[in-house]
């Protein structure tokens, strides 16, 4: 539906849908799969982006999953990054990686 509202405006866009353990496991790994699969790298008007929320919401196994997905296409992954500071520590824990920069707003 996003992509033929995209393609009918003439627009760009890199499009992916949120996965997250939240009401179920693996929640959106399947439609991100098959979204990837149809598009492919893309074709200069709308491309595919692996999509996760952010990681304290997800299993090890469900991280595990997106990312080998992204990995074996060879597209980008995108993730919602812990938005206060009480959800920072979780994040370093699920990912082993430090946030480098703070956005205020």
């Amino acid at each position: 539906m996003i992509e033929d509202a995209v393609r009918q405006a003439g627009l760009r866009a890199s499009l992916c849908y949120e996965v997250s353990d939240r009401n179920v496991l693996g929640g959106g790994v399947a439609e991100n799969e098959r979204f990837i699969r149809k598009v492919g790298k893309g074709d200069g008007q709308i491309a595919a982006m692996m999509g996760m929320h952010a990681s304290f919401t997800m299993s090890d196994a469900t991280i595990e999953q997106c990312v080998g997905i992204a990995t074996t296409q060879m597209l980008a992954v995108i993730s919602t990054l812990p938005k206060t500071p009480p959800t920072a520590p979780i994040h370093l824990k699920n990912t082993r990686c430090r946030l480098l920069i703070a956005c205020r707003s």
